[in-house]
């Protein structure tokens, strides 16, 4: 099962989902435009790496993954007050290797290796957009 959004989650219902193997998957943009809530944290990520995804241009008016994980990122890092929450690297595997877990697709996307498939886009790091 993969829920989305769950916003209104305490530590019982976190740890239910968990017990479970519900796919939660993240959406902050959506919810924050919907002024529909934050998800918990630091706390949730605590008891399992969790998924981040894009909730669709109707509830966040784009399509952009890299603006959902930068929004992720600092999001929690505003709403704990702490700039070492959810690093990079760690929202980069949220959206990638978690994310094709979630869809039981981590055997062949989520990654670039052997035998796995692959959407590629370059990314020009010489400039600021």
């Amino acid at each position: 099962m993969i829920a989305d959004h769950c916003v209104a989650l305490d530590h019982h219902d976190m740890e239910l989902l968990a017990a479970r193997g519900v796919e939660v998957i993240h959406n902050p943009e959506s919810n924050m435009k919907l002024a529909s809530g934050l998800r918990p944290s630091p706390d949730f990520w605590n008891w399992s790496e969790r998924r981040a995804g894009n909730d669709g241009c109707a509830s966040n008016n784009d399509l952009d993954l890299f603006g959902e994980m930068d929004t992720c990122a600092k999001l929690h890092k505003a709403a704990t007050l702490d700039p070492t929450v959810l690093p990079a690297a760690t929202v980069l595997r949220m959206a990638t290797r978690n994310g094709a877990k979630a869809l039981g697709l981590e055997s062949k996307i989520g990654e670039i290796s052997p035998g796995k498939w692959a959407d590629v886009i370059v990314v020009a790091l010489d400039q600021p957009t």
